[in-house]
């Protein structure tokens, strides 16, 4: 799919569309037959992430704002509250969560309002995930902080030597992926159990289907790797950087540095 004048950072589904958001600006709205649906505008600069919760389309951007679509495509609502870009967005206590490069994670009200500002630390936010009511968060500085359903942090694990860019949920275990080019999985006690490793570069993403685990890289491939962990299949991806991985009508899809 080409149209965007500059990186895809991110994917997402929505009903039966793909959605992409990139550096642009702009997220663009692909329909069952791979065609242009739409495109929307508004932010100042680029979109970082993507959410879709309860039919509707979250986007996250470099303009430090959450804006909200409806199916018509239209703008509901502007979030405002972040002082710097939203890398991150996932839903935690049924909640919108939001995680930024100011260090913050908030929750937000259907209304746009922020119910709760954590600041685990100093170091900008990178990602996010939700396992058993139980939010993730990973941080510039290598560290994944987690967060008990009342919002208390119970515990900073550490082990990463880069930047974590990427965090989701695998059965009983937890992964991140780092710009020290190594996946770590993590148990219930937030223990390092084993790494995957294998990447020439950053970690940039990580998606979980059907209980095989795929990752993308600035080393310009995809890999897949059992439920063990063990590598199974190293894809060929773009002659560039990887940098989203989403799963769309059964398809695994990627987005890249090449627009």
């Amino acid at each position: 799919l080409h149209g965007h004048t500059d990186w895809v950072i991110a994917t997402a589904t929505w009903g039966p569309w793909l959605v992409t958001g990139s550096f642009d600006g702009t997220a663009r709205v692909w329909d069952e037959d791979d065609r242009l649906k739409a495109e929307l505008k508004g932010h100042k600069t680029g979109i970082c992430c993507l959410l879709v919760h309860n039919d509707r389309l979250y986007t996250g951007s470099d303009d430090s704002t959450i804006r909200m679509w409806d199916k018509d495509m239209a703008l509901v609502r502007t979030f405002e509250g972040h002082e710097d870009a939203v890398y991150a967005l996932t839903v935690w206590q049924a909640r919108i969560t939001s995680c930024s490069k100011d260090s913050t994670i908030k929750t937000w009200s259907d209304d746009g309002a922020v119910i709760q500002t954590l600041q685990p630390g100093d170091t900008a936010l990178y990602c996010m995930a939700v396992k058993d009511g139980v939010l993730y968060c990973g941080g510039y500085d290598g560290s994944i902080f987690v967060y008990d359903g009342s919002g208390t942090m119970v515990k900073q694990m550490q082990g990463h030597e880069g930047v974590v860019f990427s965090l989701c949920v695998h059965g009983d275990l937890v992964l991140s992926g780092s710009g020290d080019k190594t996946i770590r999985m993590w148990d219930d006690s937030h223990t390092e159990k084993g790494q995957m490793l294998g990447h020439k570069g950053p970690i940039s993403a990580l998606l979980v289907h059907e209980g095989i685990v795929f990752s993308a890289s600035y080393d310009k491939s995809i890999r897949m790797w059992s439920a063990e962990g063990e590598l199974v299949l190293k894809l060929p991806g773009p002659d560039t950087k990887v940098l989203s991985l989403g799963m769309s009508r059964g398809r695994l899809v990627s987005s890249s540095a090449d627009s």
